[in-house]
């Protein structure tokens, strides 16, 4: 029934999505009133149809000063769960496959994230220059270092790392736990309860003289917990 529900839901914010885009052309929304947009819809609605109950620890180490947020990646839900949660603006990485959905596409690109050709390696530098530019301009920026999702964890890609490297902006590790239950334990909606954990941040200071792999390490022992 919850997958009915939200089949329906996502139809009725999917025509919305389509009569916005030419008035966006027009009078050229601002990343904050399109973040805004996403946050209730895509974010709270979702969730609330679905029957998810998020509990959230650690809000207070959302520093004010913009950072990269590192979280492993459990459920397709993840980043809507990010975006319900925390109501500043984020730019993502997505795989280049989701650019085929429509409108998706076209608000995904509006709201800041970079699309990634995981088999093209100069795509996956010129991304990592533009999220770097991002973070330096004062915009929060969402990565799953994993590259996929999994219910158990998975060992963090270095070259995430170079974001923080280059850009010096703190890192604030993330826990997820529960979004698999959500969709892909039996592939249909399933409601139930989400934790995400904001651990304390790490700032350039603790960093600066690591490695992208001796960072990767000291931030994936923290998000998972060994």
């Amino acid at each position: 029934m919850r997958t009915v529900l939200l089949s329906l839901y996502l139809i009725c914010i999917d025509l919305i999505a389509w009569l916005l885009i030419p008035i966006d052309k027009i009078i050229k929304f601002t990343p904050d009133q399109v973040y805004t947009f996403i946050h209730w819809t895509m974010g709270k609605g979702i969730m609330k149809v679905s029957g998810v109950n998020i509990t959230v620890n650690g809000l207070d180490n959302i520093t004010n000063e913009n950072y990269l947020l590192i979280s492993n990646h459990e459920g397709i839900f993840d980043p809507l769960i990010i975006t319900t949660v925390l109501k500043d603006t984020h730019a993502y990485i997505a795989k280049k496959e989701i650019t085929k959905l429509k409108p998706l596409k076209y608000w995904s690109l509006r709201l800041g994230v970079k699309y990634i050709d995981r088999k093209d390696v100069r795509s996956q530098v010129k991304m990592i220059n533009q999220l770097v530019d991002e973070l330096k301009n004062g915009r929060n920026v969402v990565v799953f270092p994993e590259g996929t999702r999994s219910i158990d964890d998975m060992e963090f890609k270095a070259g995430t790392f170079k974001l923080a490297q280059k850009s010096h902006k703190p890192i604030i590790p993330m826990r997820i736990k529960g979004t698999h239950n959500i969709y892909e334990k039996n592939m249909r909606i399933n409601k139930g309860e989400v934790v995400i954990t904001f651990f304390k941040p790490i700032t350039y200071e603790e960093y600066k003289d690591l490695n992208i792999h001796e960072i990767k390490d000291k931030v994936e022992k923290i998000v998972q917990g060994k």
